[in-house]
């Protein structure tokens, strides 16, 4: 079972190469001025070299924040 991700969270780890990347933001509702609970952002990002994962697996391919 993956590890439950809070607000904050790191898809590689430090001694990965590669420079880091920061996002951060509000996701609002369909009003546009609400802020949306419960929400779940999905985050796809490449290693330094262009690749999403060295090798599909059990997790299709996705980098699992352990």
């Amino acid at each position: 079972m993956p590890a439950q991700l809070g607000w904050e969270t790191t898809i590689a780890s430090a001694a990965e190469p590669g420079e880091r990347m920061e996002i951060s933001g509000v996701i609002y509702q369909v009003d546009g001025k609400t802020p949306a609970p419960n929400v779940i952002l999905y985050v796809y990002h490449t290693d330094a070299k262009g690749i999403y994962s060295p090798a599909p697996d059990a997790t299709g391919g996705a980098r699992i924040h352990d």
